[in-house]
């Protein structure tokens, strides 16, 4: 990304969590050499043999990175991460059997331990997605023209954050809308006229404080407008979710519109008028959005966000029923209960609404098919 290389020469060379989505980079530069590990642990290679080698690739890698190839970040970080992925999948491939065929004691373990880590992950995704709070002096922006995004195309003709009128800089007092944002209840409008649809996302009028952390964000992203809410998980480097209402912006340009978006403790909406009617789009936040926030890609949620989120809770759930069918004596109780935390329980606690059915789905399909694969590998061993 040549374009992007006064940006990344900004970027400590040990740092350890960099950037704005440092926790993601961390996390799918440690999944990303597991394979990698694996293979190296197939082919018999001993554990230092293989940790040393994938520590010089990386290093090489790196190096280049900061000398040969422009607009890449080179850190400390993707080093250990790097070397300590392909060292987890050497163990994973090493210590096979344990996960993949265990004795019935060691299969009800492992389920207890991934029905806790489950649960355990529920419960900071719920506390993760809660609208983030700031103390901080807060500054309006219009039209912003912010490096690493588009300029707005067209012209903004007035903007509110609050149902109050926005500021083009630093507020004079920042206590009403730092208290409407605290509260969850700090929406931005803004009237339009259209210009050229911009190839990325440029934003229309963004809150920010006074270290140019942008704390809510509405903007267009060629037809769609597109909402943004910094989310307490933003600030341990996790992504914020956007949401997006496409073919909102006419290919042509001098057409009025009134657009706006909020973030609130339950929903992240997005919303136009277009003559006389509203149209608009709202999400529920949802426990189960760990895959929002850990996504390593720019994306913005749609219609299709619960079906994810099911498909997620399939994936995750699925080695937890594996082992329990691989129990002498299926966990029936513990299933039921933490599918009731999960999915009920932590939701109500933390003032969240109803999961959708897809996450109700996503979970029983995940369980239940995990459970008969579980089974079936233990009937054949059996019989061999």
């Amino acid at each position: 990304t040549p374009e992007s290389a006064e940006l990344a020469a900004k970027t400590p060379v040990w740092c350890l969590v960099c950037g704005d989505h440092g926790a993601i980079d961390v996390i799918m530069n440690v999944l990303l050499f597991i394979p990698l590990g694996v293979g190296l642990r197939l082919v018999r290679w001993p554990l230092p043999g293989a940790v040393a080698t994938v520590l010089l690739l990386s290093l090489v890698i790196e190096m280049l990175q900061m000398t040969a190839i422009p607009g890449r970040d080179a850190s400390l970080s993707d080093l250990l991460t790097n070397t300590g992925g392909a060292a987890i999948g050497h163990w994973l491939a090493h210590h096979h059997r344990v996960w993949l065929v265990p004795t019935p004691p060691v299969s009800k373990r492992l389920f207890l331990i991934s029905s806790g880590t489950w649960l355990a992950v529920t419960l900071l995704t719920a506390y993760g997605v809660a609208p983030a709070k700031t103390d901080r002096p807060l500054h309006g922006q219009i039209a912003a023209q912010l490096g690493h995004l588009e300029n707005f195309p067209g012209q903004v003709l007035t903007a509110e954050a609050a149902s109050r009128p926005m500021p083009n800089g630093r507020y004079a007092s920042s206590d009403y809308i730092r208290a409407a944002l605290n509260r969850a209840e700090a929406d931005l409008y803004a009237e339009v006229i259209t210009g050229e649809l911009p190839e990325g996302l440029a934003p229309i009028v963004s809150l920010a404080d006074d270290r140019a952390t942008i704390l809510l964000l509405l903007g267009q992203d060629q037809d769609a407008l597109v909402y943004n809410g910094r989310i307490r998980a933003s600030r341990a480097r996790f992504r914020s979710p956007s949401i997006a209402l496409p073919r909102v912006f006419p290919s042509d340009d001098q057409t009025e519109l009134h657009v706006g978006g909020m973030l609130s403790r339950q929903t992240i909406s997005v919303w136009v008028m277009k003559g006389g009617e509203r149209h608009g789009r709202a999400l529920s936040l949802s426990p189960n959005w760990t895959w929002v926030l850990i996504f390593p890609f720019d994306f913005t949620l749609g219609t299709s966000a619960p079906v994810f989120t099911g498909l997620w809770l399939l994936m995750i759930l699925l080695p937890g029923g594996f082992w329990a069918g691989r129990a002498a004596k299926f966990p029936w109780t513990i299933i039921i209960a933490s599918v009731l935390l999960a999915l009920w329980v932590i939701p109500l606690l933390f003032g969240l609404n109803p999961v959708t059915w897809q996450e109700w789905a996503g979970a029983i399909l995940g369980i239940a098919s995990g459970t008969a694969l579980g089974k079936l590998s233990l009937n054949r061993q059996r019989v061999a």
